[in-house]
């Protein structure tokens, strides 16, 4: 067995390393091999078994070949074109990223929109992705806040490492603190084994935290330490554990406003609001409606395939013109996700039809559509002044109500008179008087 080393083994950029006018602290001993032990005092080895865990080796061989570097590094170098010595580990919660050359532009393709708002979205990611600071999303539900997200990490200097995403209203309290930081075995009933948490896994990469306005005060206390210090508690953990992630956090509630309200940790929400993304909803970006639609069309024919063998590209319908502007018309409370889903519902509908017209759109849409342009033409006649004076106008207001109230409880007479708080005989006059109840031609 060799001399004991007492005196750090790296070289003074190690992670281990101390100055020297610095008191030494109680030591601890090492086996690091045949012929190397290294005494360490507590807070170095702790250090050393971080990085040996991050390096994913035993501590006894991690230490080995940590001291064989230093030595390394500590020798005479050779007079001409030295090999470089062994790359240190990184310290315990840093990463070595790789950045983005400067040649090669971001790629944003997975993202669909043309629309000015979205070329301005673009912009502001591009300026983003290179740095390692935390993002806020800020967008509604459907407008593709983890396509961002991804966005970002494929085009950052983390690419390399792993992307994980959660939902915070996904699971209860409980299970979510255990689901984001681990737990230890015996920690509550059910924890078998050790159990590391996502953060954790996500090491060195990119953790997606979705609807983050829904976590409670207490895990806010926990994701706050973790911004600040790198570091978290497990679950029944006595020692913090340390992880190095760039968080991008999502919501659709107002965080601001929940500060106000004392709902959310102020300290957190700037500490989240380094970089802020707000992502437009769908009914701010009608002209990429028909960009999306296609990209849907062609994504479901990849997927589903041609039928009956025929050539894939010619496979894909088109909509009607009287179908996107029924699509423009409509709001889009769902935002792109809802599209997605109604543009999977005409494929299935008009399965084998080359174009795809109105009368395969949900009835919702339609319905939303017609009460919307009723409610606009009932506006626009109201400011309008009637050659009848304003009897002529409450007659025409009257009647496109009723017009479509029947439309909308599709001729139910005695369910339209209690909605508009009238008898169904009076409803009956009024129908008659109008010319209503005459069949469509």
């Amino acid at each position: 067995m060799g001399a004991p080393m007492s005196a750090p083994f790296a070289p003074p950029t190690h992670p281990l390393s101390r100055r020297a006018d610095t008191p030494a602290p109680p030591l601890r001993s090492i086996s690091a091999g045949a012929s190397i032990t290294l005494r360490l005092s507590t807070e170095e080895h702790e250090r050393l078994r971080a990085a040996a865990a991050r390096a994913g080796l035993p501590l006894d061989e991690y230490a080995r070949a940590q001291a064989l570097a230093g030595a390394a590094a500590r020798s005479p170098s050779p007079p001409a074109d030295p090999p470089a010595p062994p790359a240190e580990p990184a310290p315990a919660g840093a990463t070595a990223p790789r950045p983005l050359p400067a040649d090669e532009a971001p790629d944003f393709s997975a993202i669909v929109g043309r629309s000015p708002t979205m070329l301005e979205l673009f912009r502001l990611l591009g300026r983003i992705v290179p740095a390692d600071s935390t993002v806020l999303v800020q967008a509604d539900s459907g407008t593709g806040k983890e396509l961002v997200a991804r966005a970002i990490h494929a085009n950052g200097p983390r690419r390399d490492k792993p992307f994980l995403a959660h939902n915070c209203s996904a699971f209860t309290d409980s299970l979510l603190e255990s689901t984001l930081f681990g737990h230890v075995k015996g920690s509550f009933t059910g924890a078998v084994r050790d159990q590391r948490g996502l953060f954790e896994a996500a090491d060195g990469g990119t953790f997606f935290l979705d609807e983050v306005g829904d976590m409670s005060p207490a895990l806010q206390v926990k994701l706050l330490r973790l911004l600040q210090e790198g570091s978290f508690l497990p679950v029944g953990a006595e020692r913090p554990r340390t992880c190095d992630v760039r968080i991008i956090a999502a919501t659709h509630r107002d965080l601001r406003e929940m500060v106000r309200r004392g709902q959310f940790r102020e300290d957190l929400f700037y500490r989240l609001n380094v970089l802020r993304v707000e992502i437009p909803p769908l009914r701010a970006r009608p002209e990429d409606l028909p960009l999306l639609c296609e990209h849907f069309l062609r994504a479901l024919a990849a997927r589903r395939g041609a039928p009956g063998g025929a050539d894939l590209a010619a496979a894909v319908p088109r909509l009607h013109a009287d179908t996107y502007d029924l699509f423009a018309a409509y709001g889009w409370p769902g935002n792109v996700r809802e599209l997605e889903n109604e543009v999977e519902r005409l494929w299935v509908m008009a399965r084998g039809e080359a174009v795809i017209g109105p009368e395969h759109v949900s009835a919702r849409i339609r319905d939303a559509v017609a009460s919307a342009r009723a409610d606009a033409a009932a506006c626009a006649r109201a400011r309008a002044v009637p050659a009848g004076g304003l009897r002529a106008a409450l007659d025409a207001l009257e009647c496109d109500i009723l017009k479509e109230g029947l439309r909308r409880t599709r001729g139910n007479k005695s369910r339209l008179a209690k909605e508009l708080g009238i008898s169904r005989s009076n409803l009956l006059e009024k129908v008659a008087r109008y010319g209503l109840d005459r069949p469509r031609t």
